[in-house]
């Protein structure tokens, strides 16, 4: 089995990089393509990245990153929320496009199975080493200096939002 792997294509940057990903994956004969994550935060523009790469290879299947995540119109088409992209806005999406969606279930070919999660972290696993040079009081708030962490700011997960993880 021939299985073909690509992340962060971030399609809001590089529109054409979902129809290379799918020409290079046909030249390549592969028979799965996994996406792993960080396509776009945008469910239209995850969509159609997904409809294209779809073609790409009999048998497709993806897992969100942190960026597909992203709310970054709160109230509008991008979802309510983070929690419902991920277990149900983007599984829906990765269904109509004939993507296997691998945090919503694994896909069993011939032997091989995958299974995927988004990985998620908050500042709880944080280096010690780097506690004297960046505070908790930085992971909290989500800045250090004039660098800033957009989960904090985009990810919006029901459950967290009232804590200091979020």
């Amino acid at each position: 089995m021939r299985l073909a792997f690509t992340s962060d294509l971030h399609v809001d940057q590089s529109p054409d990089v979902a129809r290379l990903v799918a020409e290079r994956t046909r030249e390549a004969r592969a028979d799965v393509l996994v996406i792993a994550g960080d396509v776009s935060p945008h469910l239209s523009r995850l969509q159609q990245a997904l409809v294209t790469l779809a073609a790409a290879a009999p048998h497709v299947a993806f897992v969100a990153g942190n960026h597909d995540l992203w709310c970054v119109d709160r109230g509008g088409p991008d979802g309510p929320d983070s929690r419902a992209r991920y277990l149900e806005i983007i599984p829906r999406l990765c269904r109509a496009a004939g993507v296997s969606c691998l945090h919503d279930g694994p896909l069993v070919l011939a032997g091989l199975t995958l299974v995927g999660q988004t990985g998620w972290y908050d500042y709880s696993l944080a280096d010690p080493r780097y506690a004297a040079a960046i505070p908790a009081a930085a992971y909290q708030s989500g800045r250090f200096g004039k660098l800033s962490w957009s989960d904090k700011q985009y990810v919006r997960w029901p459950a967290l939002e009232s804590s200091d993880a979020a």
